[in-house]
């Protein structure tokens, strides 16, 4: 875990352990982005069968069956034939298979996939897979990337389907194949991948769920076996989450109001979670919202309160244990409300989202990044390369040197674009 300074720390307001109030806000049935993915301080295998939490087993410990292997797949700028040639962004591949929430290595360390001095641009992004839903769970680690729950293309009922794909070394994508399903169906929850496990976090069922299903992965591909978790002080969904150091953080959301409340666990030695404690709120009520980790401090990223769509972005920053109080830093040019959201190497992106009406948009192509400066503060906003089409309540992660950019409600690309320091 980062050290703080004295000066600093006699500032922090260490998360407590009894849950905080629900934060008053517009009501509503909205749905929300999975809040892109976090990095997880650490490595931790995905061996091992401990329960999640001390709570009971989900569903035994079936196989991932049908995870397949990731041939005959399309190239990231190739034409969509196994034998495409073009890459994502660049030429040379990414070495290494990092893990910890969605953060592959490249040349970049898994567990602070955040941390750096704000430097590195996005290539041009090309599509490399097709995924027909949308306010799903997104996460990578070890090569792959995992999708859970969402809507498909009907918009009627949330899914149980967990889907894997493997990320080739030229930014290229296999097929997304079925592993083990939730134990029960999601939409609109936020997930992310550390210790060699998927986190499940809450989710609208239909006015949100306290539930917290716990995938242990395999050593290749896919689930093989789902647990519960102790469950969320209370019910939440368009939520984000992140993981620091052995810290799982919620923020915001719906519960059923729209909340500023942000709540941690503990990630445990067997990879399950202790009990959820409650840490300094946010200043606005925020769902649809996203986050960042970067250079020891948590970003919440838009999202939306009534008829408001909010371009202002908090930050706070980490303690052992919990978080600082919360404060504004640089705005985005708009307001975006289901966006998607990275920090690599000291920079955070923020891809897509809809605004300035918070449920019909219009979605947007942009993609913005700015650096993190000493202290917490965003630098100055800076576009980068748009890719096809738009993007909102989707998701997005970094795997092996590469972006990659998952469908959602205005689009069912995957496209992927690749990140050099």
């Amino acid at each position: 875990m980062r050290k703080i300074s004295a000066l600093v720390l006699a500032t922090l307001v260490a998360c407590s352990s009894s849950p905080g109030p629900d934060d008053a806000g517009a009501a509503g049935g909205g749905s929300g982005t999975a809040g892109g993915s976090g990095t997880a301080g650490g490595s931790g295998t995905a061996g091992g069968s401990g329960t999640a939490g001390g709570s009971g087993t989900a569903g035994g410990t079936g196989t991932a069956g049908g995870t397949g292997t990731a041939g005959g797949t399309a190239t990231a700028g190739g034409t969509g034939t196994a034998e495409g040639t073009g890459t994502a962004g660049g030429t040379g591949t990414a070495g290494g298979t990092g893990t910890a929430g969605g953060s592959g290595s490249g040349s970049l360390d898994a567990s602070t996939l955040g941390d750096g001095d704000g430097g590195g641009t996005l290539g041009a992004w090309a599509t490399v897979g097709t995924l027909q839903q949308e306010q799903f769970g997104a996460a990578a680690y070890g090569g792959f990337i995992y999708v859970t729950g969402g809507w498909d293309s009907a918009f009627s009922t949330g899914k149980n389907t967990v889907l894997a794909a493997q990320v080739q070394p030229d930014g290229g994508l296999g097929p997304f194949n079925a592993t083990t399903s939730l134990p029960g169906s999601v939409e609109a929850h936020a997930m992310v991948a550390a210790f060699g496990r998927l986190y499940v976090l809450g989710g609208n069922s239909p006015n949100g769920t306290r539930t917290v299903q716990i995938g242990l992965l395999g050593p290749d591909a896919g689930v093989l076996s789902w647990s519960f978790g102790p469950q969320l002080p209370q019910p939440r969904f368009t939520h984000t989450a992140q993981v620091y150091g052995d810290q799982l953080y919620v923020i915001g959301g719906f519960n059923p109001n729209i909340t500023s409340s942000v709540v941690v666990a503990q990630i445990l030695p067997d990879a399950g979670l202790s009990g959820w404690s409650a840490c300094p709120s946010m200043t606005t009520p925020r769902a649809r919202v996203a986050s960042a980790v970067s250079n020891g401090h948590l970003y919440a990223i838009g999202g939306w309160l009534g008829a408001t769509t909010f371009a202002s972005i908090e930050r706070a920053a980490f303690v052992d244990g919990g978080l600082g109080p919360w404060s504004t830093t640089t705005a985005l040019d708009a307001g975006r409300t289901g966006p998607s959201a990275l920090a690599i190497n000291g920079r955070v992106y923020v891809f897509g989202g809809a605004g300035p009406d918070p449920v019909f948009g219009p979605p947007v192509s942009e993609v913005v990044g700015a650096p993190t400066l000493p202290g917490g503060t965003l630098g100055a906003w800076a576009p980068s390369a748009p890719y096809d089409g738009t993007h909102w309540l989707g998701g997005a992660v970094y795997q092996n040197g590469f972006v990659y950019l998952l469908s959602g409600r205005s689009s069912d690309l995957v496209q992927a674009a690749r990140f050099t320091p």
